[in-house]
């Protein structure tokens, strides 16, 4: 069995769950026994297998996002069908690896890729025999849609919250797929409820590197202050306003908040405003963009409160850096979360919930670390060590 692991458009040297995931996937995949071929955009050092890289060298890449933002500067062209294109470029790219023969190809050829990038992959892998497995990051683009679209309208962006294009694009990749990998039940569902057949979708959650997050210097957390941590993009998808209206629905005082992700030009002024009402509770706000490391070992609290997240790799990263998880409903995480355990879920959008249960381990840091010593146990079954084998294990019955 071959296996092709395709992982898109998105540079595998930046952060985000490209990287965090395909690294781990295609490390354990070597470590089973696969023949591996790993093909992305950006330089791997000392890769664990065949590695071809689709993108340009350093200068490249930074010329490349250089006249991007100069084309949202003056040209007002949007970030999403900036990354539309860049998604039909690579995927053209990689089909033609496949058609010069540069990548073989054949029946016993199983290719993993992911949603709106690998339309074109897909079918010279199908021409010539293989299998094809659509890694699905996002839910079913119908209902990421509708939740999107409602949720920029609740707070006052007029403007389509996916590419259109995106979303039929990823309709035919959908409908030519062997099998689609949904990374959580939410995911699933999502595909259920469009009118998918049980017997095209893998249930499988994914991994963490337990070893990595495990290890995070915890002299760092301090006992005095109580720090309340979310990783991410900084926008409107990932429920941060949410966050701030339950903090300031709180008599908490005196903690720090700490968003580790980027905020978006679009919603910087709606942010700001929300922090501005927060500012007699003496809260010390951080926005830390780059590696949450530092800030997984220096929190109490992990929140993710988004309205769409079809998993949220991080809830598993800080649960192995052994923080409680307070996450919404429509965080497909949520599968690997004990309520009342080792964290809780509340109901996506509901920031009196989410309030309560914030003061809850606010008045009570034995609760904190007892939670918190057991999202590390839960963490430990996720390792993608035990994904992959089961992963295998699913794609071995595609073959039968």
């Amino acid at each position: 069995m071959h296996i092709i692991i395709y992982s898109g458009s998105q540079n595998l040297n930046s952060l985000g769950a490209t990287k965090s995931i395909d690294v781990m996937l295609v490390k354990n995949l070597v470590l089973n026994g696969c023949k591996v071929t790993w093909i992305g955009r950006g330089n791997i050092s000392d890769p664990p297998c065949e590695y071809i890289n689709l993108g340009k060298n350093k200068i490249g890449e930074l010329m490349y996002k250089i006249i991007s933002k100069l084309r949202r500067m003056f040209f007002k062209i949007k970030i999403q069908d900036i990354l539309y294109e860049e998604f039909i470029y690579f995927d053209k790219r990689m089909a033609s690896l496949i058609i010069s023969g540069r990548i073989n190809v054949d029946n016993e050829t199983i290719i993993i890729g992911r949603n709106s990038m690998s339309l074109n992959s897909f079918s010279e892998v199908k021409k010539r025999g293989g299998k094809t497995i659509l890694h699905s990051q996002w839910m079913h683009p119908i209902t990421q849609e509708k939740l999107l679209n409602s949720e920029f309208k609740k707070i006052g962006i007029n403007s389509k919250a996916i590419n259109q294009k995106r979303i039929k694009r990823q309709l035919l990749e959908i409908d030519n797929v062997d099998l689609i990998w949904c990374i959580s039940k939410l995911v699933k569902d999502s595909y259920i409820s469009n009118g998918l057949k049980i017997n095209k979708l893998i249930d499988l959650n994914l991994g963490v590197d337990f070893e990595k997050y495990s290890n995070v210097d915890k002299n760092l957390r301090s006992k005095n202050e109580f720090t309340v941590l979310f990783v991410g993009n900084v926008n409107p998808e990932k429920g941060v306003y949410v966050l701030l209206e339950a903090i300031k629905k709180t008599n908490i005082k005196n903690i720090k908040v700490i968003f580790n992700g980027a905020i978006p030009k679009y919603f910087k002024s709606i942010f700001d405003n929300k922090v501005k009402e927060l500012h007699n509770k003496n809260i010390n706000f951080v926005v830390s963009p780059g590696n949450p490391i530092k800030n997984y070992a220096a929190a109490s609290v992990f929140v993710l409160p988004s309205i769409h997240e079809s998993f949220g790799l991080v809830v598993l990263e800080a649960m192995s850096a052994a923080l409680p998880v307070i996450i919404s409903d429509m965080v497909g995480a949520k599968d690997c979360v004990k309520e009342g355990v080792n964290g809780f879920v509340f109901k996506s959008g509901n920031s009196d919930e989410l309030a309560q249960i914030l003061c809850k381990f606010y008045k009570n840091p034995r609760l904190v670390e007892q939670m918190g010593r057991q999202s590390s146990l839960i963490a430990k079954n996720f390792d993608w060590n035990i994904i992959v084998f089961e992963l295998l294990r699913l794609i071995r019955s595609l073959n039968k």
